[in-house]
């Protein structure tokens, strides 16, 4: 069994290869999604699990506005509320990534979609190990999104780990 992914051929969804298969560029540069369009797409994302979260959060009394001594508000959650939201992001992510579909809604948007390394649809596991290394990625002061910008595949430290990729369709 070859492991070695550098030397294998990318095949997009309408099963087209990209390069020869020898060497370490699979795919044409631009057929990687960079950086500014996987942040866009990702506060789509959080706008359509949050928005609803906080509706439900205020209907059931498990989100609270507080007034502080400047006017700000400041939001307090229970805990049991912090855990459920929890659950239904990482359910969003998991299950988006790796369905037919590849892509959460905020990918679609872009025309966007997450892949193994040989372009193919990524596992249940893998979609697994992608969201929580973003929080790796977010430990350490967010360096791990920014690779997105600069790493010849455009992948940020939790696709590296997951062995995935984001592409444009």
């Amino acid at each position: 069994m070859n492991t070695n992914l550098q030397n294998q051929p990318v095949i997009d969804g309408a099963g087209n290869g990209f390069g020869s298969g020898l060497g370490n560029n699979l795919m044409p540069p631009s057929a990687y999604a960079g950086f500014w369009r996987r942040l866009i797409a990702y506060a789509i994302d959080s706008l359509i699990i949050g928005v609803p979260l906080m509706v439900i959060g205020r209907m059931f009394g498990w989100v609270a506005i507080n007034q502080t001594a400047n006017s700000a508000e400041a939001y307090t959650t229970s805990d049991g509320f912090a855990l459920f939201a929890g659950v239904v992001a990482t359910l969003y992510f998991v299950l988006m990534d790796s369905s037919d579909k590849q892509a959460t809604l905020g990918k679609s948007v872009f025309g966007l979609r997450v892949t193994n390394m040989q372009g193919g649809r990524i596992s249940l596991g893998q979609a697994f190990i992608r969201y929580f290394a973003k929080f790796l990625s977010a430990m350490i002061v967010y360096i791990g999104f920014m690779m997105a910008g600069w790493t010849e595949k455009k992948q940020a430290l939790h696709d590296k780990l997951a062995g995935t990729l984001v592409v444009k369709r």
